[in-house]
């Protein structure tokens, strides 16, 4: 007789959907899997999967609605979701339907600065300085023509900061051709 062990739920998801109210967004074609990635009015963000929902509450003082967005920022099959809240973009690493607060080599939460509201940085995207594609952080330079573009290297939900580069501000800051404009979504104020 063989004892086939006791199946257990992932226990980062809860059985369900998006909660009603929620704005959503298919997903499946950017994560390979039918998956729906949703936000709230309640500062919460989810992705629903086949094998339940994860979530994560949204930490912001900002009272600028929300906006989410699926990547796969390192085309390496792991995916993560900007949230971009106005002031600041906060990132999270999405696995199966688990969705964990993206940390720095600190364990504090990685924020990219957008707009220069902390003085570091103006917004976010995904570039290749020549080792494949990353997520970047971008500084826009005295001239106003060229931006230092800073490499953000992904293991799991730990971010490092890489190298930086500076390139025209004409240049593509989309994510795989995903941008929060076109293919992310806003929370439903």
């Amino acid at each position: 007789m063989v004892i086939a062990p006791r199946a257990t739920a992932n226990a980062g998801c809860v059985p369900g959907g998006p909660p009603p109210g929620a704005a959503t967004k298919d997903v499946g074609y950017i994560y390979g899997q039918p998956a729906t990635l949703w936000i709230t009015d309640e500062d919460t963000v989810g992705i629903t999967t086949a094998n339940g929902t994860g979530t994560a509450q949204i930490r912001t003082p900002s009272p600028i609605p929300q906006r989410a967005l699926l990547v796969d920022a390192q085309q390496d099959g792991n995916h993560q979701i900007i949230v971009d809240t106005g002031r600041e973009a906060i990132l999270y690493a999405v696995s199966g339907c688990t969705v964990a607060p993206v940390v720095d080599q600190q364990g504090v939460e990685f924020r990219f600065d957008v707009g220069h509201r902390r003085g570091t940085g103006d917004g976010y995207g995904c570039g290749d300085l020549g080792d494949g594609p990353h997520l970047v952080g971008l500084l826009v330079m005295p001239d106003g023509r060229t931006w230092r573009r800073t490499e953000i290297d992904l293991n799991g939900a730990t971010a490092t900061i890489g190298r930086s580069d500076t390139v025209p501000a004409t240049s593509d800051i989309s994510c795989g051709g995903l941008t929060m404009e076109r293919d992310g979504l806003a929370a439903p104020f």
